[in-house]
């Protein structure tokens, strides 16, 4: 991985991994322990996380939980601009999550050092706007049209059918007072097929078929006592 600068500071060492701290200006959103009330909170929170070892901070003003209500642009912008600026001026890295381009640009606008992208870089105005903004980017995966509008994640395509069993029996005899023997017998079957669907009597049969991976263990205790 080729070392990259954000916001003055080298990221991308091989090897070393860096933690995200999430600050969270969403009332509505149901992950409550990173909510801030108000910018100082904001910052209150981004230090402690800092302290415990957050690399970059990154906040959002919308929560992208589908039950959330959807804001105005205005309101999220107006949520998320002070703090952006106060948490820069603190001297920290700053991503910003939103998958709205006039929030992003807001944001950038703000100082934001990282655009992370909620929806996957699905709206053209926004990849045309990062596009030339010079910033990285989160892209995460997403299945649906944006967060508040999520779709079933499927495979347009399924080509496999993936099936596993494992079982263990325990046999435990006390051959005196205190001393013990334990016999363990494990059995592993697995197997895949091109299939791409679920059936359970064929699958079951097929399990059934699988060579098995067989593991046998003897363990023995022994009291001694006057």
């Amino acid at each position: 991985m080729r070392p990259i600068v954000v916001g003055g500071r080298q990221f991308g060492a091989a090897g070393r991994p860096h933690i995200v701290g999430v600050v969270n200006l969403s009332p509505e959103s149901p992950n409550k322990d990173s909510i801030a009330a108000d910018v100082d909170a904001a910052v209150t929170r981004a230090r402690r996380l800092v302290e415990q070892g957050a690399a970059i901070i990154d906040v959002g003003a919308q929560s992208s939980h589908f039950s959330a209500p959807l804001l105005p642009e205005s309101v999220e912008i107006e949520r998320l601009v002070p703090a952006v600026r106060a948490l820069k001026a603190a001297g920290m890295i700053v991503s910003v999550d939103t998958w709205r381009e006039p929030v992003a640009r807001a944001a950038l606008d703000a100082g934001a050092d990282i655009i992370n992208d909620s929806d996957g870089f699905q709206d053209p105005a926004m990849s045309a706007l990062l596009a030339g903004a010079d910033v990285p980017i989160i892209l995460p995966f997403i299945s649906g049209a944006s967060p508040h509008d999520p779709a079933p994640f499927t495979f347009d395509d399924p080509n496999f059918t993936s099936r596993s069993l494992r079982g263990t029996a325990v046999l435990r005899w006390e051959y005196r007072p205190g001393s013990t023997m334990f016999f363990v017998w494990t059995q592993q079957r697995s197997g895949s097929d091109a299939y791409g669907d679920f059936d359970f009597r064929r699958d079951a049969r097929s399990l059934l078929g699988d060579r098995p991976d067989n593991v046998f263990l003897v363990k023995a205790t022994y009291w001694i006592g006057r």
